[in-house]
């Protein structure tokens, strides 16, 4: 969804993340999350297969 640059600066301590084609994990994945305020977390190689495995299983909403 567009915004106008106007109707962006009003919205000052307000943020939108849109996700596109996001998928509901029937199973959740556990991951070791980080100390501290993250923002993106890289996830070690075994967690990100067993994401990806999941994703195959799960559905698109």
């Amino acid at each position: 969804m567009a915004m106008f640059k106007s109707e962006a600066l009003s919205c000052v301590g307000e943020f939108v993340w849109v996700l596109k084609d996001a998928v509901v994990f029937r199973k959740p994945v556990l991951y070791k999350h980080p100390p501290g305020a993250i923002t993106w977390v890289t996830l070690v190689e075994p967690t990100t297969k067993k994401v990806l495995t999941e994703a195959s299983r799960s559905v698109s909403k």
